[in-house]
């Protein structure tokens, strides 16, 4: 695929986004989260760097999932505030996974007789400071495992079901995912 291509196709995904609004949400949202996650969380002063042992990488990604749980968990929180008949709110948010980054890459295949060859390499633009920066071509957003929210008006069967479906539509989450109780 030549640079021409990967730019008309830009185009053409950010002519789609301007359409489709919930999916330049999800897309936005996605953005937020991979900012926290470079950035080390809201407030934590810059990035985080990990060398040495599996178990500090482990850790690593612990906290970035944690950092990423309680951004969605202060968002939950104020949305589901201001619904009438909820009081104290309290929520938390698991995660399966952070989300991904896809990155472009321009791929040659060679044939040489019985066999294929792949030749790959990622693709650059110009980022801060004139330092190269892959090109994103995709962003999955983090997999929630499930939401907890403990409010006051829980206990209401309406309350309970409008909390749900909010949850359940903003984030694409089965209602069996999502609890809510007093």
């Amino acid at each position: 695929m030549n640079k021409q291509n990967l730019k008309d196709k830009i185009k053409k995904t950010a002519e789609k986004l301007k359409e489709d609004k919930k999916t330049a949400f999800i897309l936005f949202s996605a953005a937020v989260i991979v900012l926290v996650i470079a950035f080390g969380g809201i407030g934590s002063g810059g990035r985080k760097t990990v060398s040495g042992t599996k178990n500090q990488a482990e850790n690593a990604e612990k906290t970035e999932i944690e950092s990423i749980e309680d951004v969605l968990g202060q968002k939950i929180t104020a949305l589901v505030s201001n619904i009438d008949g909820v009081g104290k709110v309290s929520v938390s948010v698991s995660l399966q996974s952070t989300g991904t980054i896809h990155y472009a890459q321009d791929i040659n295949e060679k044939k040489e007789k019985d066999s294929i060859f792949k030749d790959s390499e990622y693709i650059y633009t110009e980022g801060n400071a004139g330092q190269p920066d892959g090109l994103i071509v995709r962003i999955d957003a983090p997999v929630i495992r499930g939401v907890a929210v403990v409010c006051d008006g829980g206990e209401s069967a309406v309350i309970k079901n409008e909390i749900k479906s909010m949850i359940s539509s903003l984030y694409n989450i089965g209602s069996d995912r999502i609890y809510v109780g007093k």
